[in-house]
């Protein structure tokens, strides 16, 4: 186990060294925030913070991402933030309500740059060349599991007669995105297990969270696979401060759907939006993942000491 352990300790740090040598400032967002990020999916840590008769309620981030693009609306240009975040609710070998996250984000950059980094962040971690990684679309995957025309303006029906056809289960209470996820989940992500790596880009609108969509309709967005592990998430960042709060409150909306807590909006994020963000490319990457995926660990338990069970 201290060998393992040192070997992540290792780790950690020769992610840092690498984005330092490209140039990248390495900043430090709160751990203490007013907005952890509106996601449905995803459920928060809260606390209080109390002086005399002041009481503030606080989270934890799921990711430092809002806190990131506020410096990059502040002038930054080329930054990473490599540290922990929380989500709760959920504890596997893959998961732990504390982890750590890396994010980067490039004013200028694209999707593409953004592949091309990674392909050179694996090649240093590896010791080796940078490998070019396969790119698939959603779309294209619909068509070869399903033989399913996906578009960006797939109905809900279409979607439900989709999931009768293939004898996938569905729920009177069912989204667009739990129908969508559940064809996604059961049929197409477990093929993802014969690529050393790969990239899934162009999600349906409704997935496009903090992502710009591009004139066919697709939110301009990729996920990074290595052996069917889900490791990195990465968009073409929205600018658009409207649209932007639109989707906010449609998050939050579908949070209160689901039962879950209702989450105030990060209106610092907002007006800092308003003044101006440049075009930017980011993306956020699980560390313990992409550890365990170049290391062939089976569990986070295997190489970190303080782990809930």
């Amino acid at each position: 186990m201290i060998e393992n352990y040192r070997q992540w300790c290792q780790f950690i740090q020769s992610v840092r060294s690498f984005f330092l040598q490209q140039g990248y400032l390495e900043v430090q967002t709160p751990r203490l925030v007013a907005c952890p990020g509106t996601e449905p999916s995803l459920d928060v840590f809260s606390t209080e913070f109390q002086m005399g008769r002041r009481r503030q309620k606080f989270y934890l981030p799921t990711s430092p991402e809002l806190h990131a693009k506020k410096l990059i609306c502040r002038g930054f240009t080329h930054i990473f933030d490599l540290g922990p975040c929380f989500r709760n609710g959920e504890i596997s070998e893959k998961h732990q309500p504390e982890f750590t996250m890396l994010e980067w984000y490039e004013v200028g950059g694209s999707l593409k740059s953004l592949q091309e980094m990674i392909q050179k962040l694996l090649a240093y971690l590896q010791g080796g060349q940078p490998q070019s990684i396969p790119v698939v679309t959603m779309a294209e995957l619909f068509q070869q599991h399903f033989q399913f025309d996906l578009t960006p303006q797939t109905s809900f029906q279409q979607l439900l007669q989709l999931c009768h056809a293939s004898e996938v289960e569905t729920h009177s209470s069912d989204s667009w995105d739990d129908l969508f996820y559940r064809l996604y989940l059961k049929r197409i992500e477990p093929s993802f297990q014969k690529y050393p790596a790969l990239f899934v880009t162009d999600y349906p609108p409704s997935q496009a969270a903090l992502a710009r969509c591009n004139d066919q309709g697709w939110a301009q967005r990729f996920e990074l696979f290595i052996q069917g592990i889900e490791i990195a998430n990465a968009f073409d960042e929205l600018t658009d401060p409207l649209i932007q709060k639109d989707r906010f409150e449609k998050d939050l909306e579908e949070k209160l759907r689901l039962g879950k807590e209702a989450i105030p909006l990060d209106t610092e994020f907002l007006q800092d939006l308003q003044k101006g963000m440049p075009p930017t490319a980011g993306i956020a990457l699980g560390v313990e993942r992409l550890f365990m995926a170049l290391h062939n660990y089976n569990s986070i338990r295997e190489f970190k000491y303080f782990t809930m069970e």
